[in-house]
């Protein structure tokens, strides 16, 4: 569209969940807890061998007790958060009908027609304008070069700007040297009534029916977009602050423990250390609250 517009592993893992049965009277209490302990030491070598528990760094975080409590925390707060007008899920649910109104001005055909002509017509006049802006800038400079000597006033100004960019390139700050140049060349820039001399010049393009509500459609959209991405602000601030995790280790956690929950319950092979498949079991009925379900 337009630019402007557009069992055996599970067998074990059962016994340290807590979900196989516990040992009969036939086997009597050293018998159960000779099983424990041999499943305990194979789920331990499984866990470290097929089960390949990922490395663990500044951003992925062993999930211990501890840890997952926290993000327990900033989860719920999250959840809270998101329920309110502030969240993000608010302003996204607004987007939703401006946007699909939008889809459908586009996927008509005629009225895609009119966009495209529109927006043809507003390249056309920015490059007029444009090109208006660049003639009065070369028109001052040379009226500058025709005035002769330069007035005191003008000299000082001159020895000034010298003077600033000297020291600025001396400490090496080229950002100051950049606005300097950009300063001194803006007083050639037209005029507000210069360029709307010029605009005029080059006509506005003319805004049908048709482009006035897409365009009034993509302002919605930008100021909800904006809304989004504050309230996201906000609620990544309310994460970290919860769940004592930076946003990148609370969102890396929320990706571990989403993907990894309901395999855990399905007593299937599971990326996770043996600290943080007992945590997941201890708080899976937390966790199941928190992590959407999978589509």
């Amino acid at each position: 569209m337009t630019q402007i517009f557009r069992r055996s592993a599970s067998a074990l893992l059962l016994a340290l969940l807590g979900g196989s049965a516990a040992a009969t009277p036939a086997y009597g209490q050293l018998g159960g807890l000779i099983k424990k302990k041999v499943a305990e030491t194979v789920i331990n070598k499984a866990v470290q061998g097929s089960y390949k528990v990922p490395t663990f760094d500044e951003f992925v975080l062993e999930l211990t007790p501890e840890r997952l409590a926290g993000w327990i925390k900033g989860a719920q707060a999250s959840q809270r958060f998101n329920e309110t007008p502030s969240g993000p899920p608010h302003f996204m649910a607004l987007r939703q009908p401006i946007s699909k109104k939008l889809d459908e001005i586009q996927l008509n055909v005629t009225r895609s027609e009119e966009l495209r002509i529109y927006e043809g017509r507003v390249g056309d006049f920015k490059n007029c304008v444009q090109e208006a802006s660049s003639v009065i800038r070369r028109e001052k400079r040379s009226a500058m070069r025709k005035q002769g000597p330069p007035s005191p006033a003008l000299m000082k100004s001159m020895m000034e700007f010298g003077m600033a960019v000297a020291a600025a390139q001396q400490r090496g700050d080229a950002a100051e040297v950049d606005r300097l140049k950009k300063q001194q060349d803006d007083q050639f820039n037209p005029t507000p009534a210069e360029l709307a001399g010029a605009e005029a010049k080059c006509g506005v393009p003319a805004q049908s029916a048709t482009v006035k509500e897409a365009l009034s459609l993509q302002a919605q959209l930008a100021q909800l977009d904006e809304s989004i991405r504050k309230a996201t602000e906000e609620l990544q601030k309310l994460q970290e602050a919860e769940s004592g995790m930076t946003a990148r280790q609370y969102a890396v956690a929320f990706e571990r423990i989403c993907d990894n929950i309901r395999t855990v319950l399905k007593k299937e092979a599971v990326r996770l250390s043996p600290i943080e498949l007992q945590a997941f079991k201890d708080k899976q009925a937390e966790l199941l609250k928190l992590c959407p379900e999978p589509k």
